[in-house]
């Protein structure tokens, strides 16, 4: 008899499943198997010729970059924004190169050019600085005087003759703390330091004149408007010590402006130490930022920050202290932001802002090009790497 057949809708045979590589790869039987392949008898398919073709081009790859001469460092162009993320305020803008020639391009070792030896001039400069005794004037006042016309009139050249090369305050709050202090009278406050170094440094800086006939130091600092100045910076450094232990913008800038007048009265080394402790208050904008921040005060600190930050860098560049390499001189990746309010008489003291920011940037990747090793720099880049440079600065 004969055994029944089984029904054709239900095979006894089950279809085979589909592997991963054959969805991967294209079925199709392979030209020629590899001479491993053929001792083992073992099925070759398309996707092992894949990875072997793979392992060839890294193969080939690597052999082509190590018979490769070194790279040249090609400059890269500005491109950065104000619209920057805030937490890329301590960030570096500027590649460093892992080999470095210590080199230094201060005023001293300028002057040690084989081109000023007929000269006899002294490189060491520090011996061309005050010194304590030299600075300290006996019959100096220790009162000062806030009379409101007097106020005024310092207020006002401040913010003609020195706010305008770094525009981080705003003159109506500045406004709005003198009239408060002319009504209270002079505190211990931080508002109150910050007041005093402005009538400070408005008291010893008068407008630009051209072919104007200047004035000897030496005369200067027994002038009124010095002693005047003095008296105000020796009033707001006896309320700069509450000012340590804070990290708000106020004591910022209180700071910075230490830093200016020192640096006005050729006190340089006082003023980087200003500079720096200005910098030490704000490292703690970032890990003090909270969520109900305002974007005007975080970029109101981003200002100050820049500003303090190119400051310091300048003058540690030309006194060359713990820094023993310029290279190692690093820039924020952004661009300060303008406030929103910005008047037009402001407009061209923020443009001269900006564009010194962006050629001091400019001037270090120039340093940093020319001071790497001599073997590292082709003479054939050369001219294309002047012209890319030229090109930048004329940007701006």
């Amino acid at each position: 008899m004969e055994s029944p057949t089984p029904p054709a809708d239900k095979p006894d045979v089950q279809k085979r499943k589909h592997s991963r590589a054959a969805a991967s790869y294209p079925r199709k039987r392979a030209t020629q198997a590899c001479q491993t392949c053929r001792l083992k008898r073992t099925k070759f398919d398309s996707a092992s010729l894949a990875i072997l073709k793979r392992i060839d081009d890294l193969e080939a790859l690597i052999q082509t970059k190590a018979n490769d001469p070194p790279p040249v460092a090609l400059p890269n162009v500005l491109c950065s924004s104000s619209s920057s993320s805030p937490n890329d305020i301590w960030a570096s803008g500027l590649e460093q190169q892992t080999q470095l020639e210590p080199c230094f391009i201060n005023i001293e070792e300028v002057l040690k050019w084989p081109v000023f030896d007929d000269h006899e001039f002294d490189p060491r400069l520090y011996l061309l600085s005050p010194s304590d005794e030299s600075t300290v004037q006996p019959n100096l006042q220790t009162s000062v005087d806030l009379d409101l016309r007097v106020a005024d009139h310092l207020v006002r050249s401040f913010f003609d003759n020195v706010h305008i090369f770094n525009p981080t305050l705003k003159e109506e709050d500045i406004n709005e703390y003198v009239r408060s202090v002319q009504l209270n009278g002079i505190g211990w406050d931080a508002m109150s330091c910050l007041l005093l170094l402005i009538y400070a440094n408005g008291s010893i800086t008068t407008s630009f004149v051209r072919n104007g006939q200047g004035v000897d130091s030496t005369l200067f600092r027994q002038s009124k408007e010095f002693l005047q100045g003095e008296a105000y910076f020796l009033a707001a450094q006896k309320r700069m010590g509450m000012l340590l232990c804070r990290g708000g913008v106020i004591e910022v800038q209180c700071f910075f402006l230490a830093g200016v007048y020192l640096m006005t009265t050729l006190r340089s080394v006082e003023a980087w130490r200003m500079f720096v402790q200005a910098l030490a208050c704000c490292e703690g904008f970032s890990i003090l930022r909270t969520n109900d921040c305002h974007e005007a005060a975080w970029e109101t600190k981003q200002r100050v920050y820049w500003t303090c930050l190119k400051s310091e860098l300048e003058l540690r560049l030309e006194l060359n202290l713990y820094q023993k390499n310029f290279l190692g001189l690093k820039y924020p990746t952004f661009f300060p932001s303008p406030p929103e309010e910005l008047k037009s008489r402001d407009e061209a003291a923020w443009y001269f802002y900006l564009a010194e920011i962006a050629l001091r940037r400019l001037e270090n990747r120039i340093l940093s090009y020319l001071y790497q090793p001599h073997d590292v720099i082709a003479k054939s880049n050369l001219e294309s790497v002047i012209l890319d440079f030229e090109e930048q600065a004329d940007g701006w």
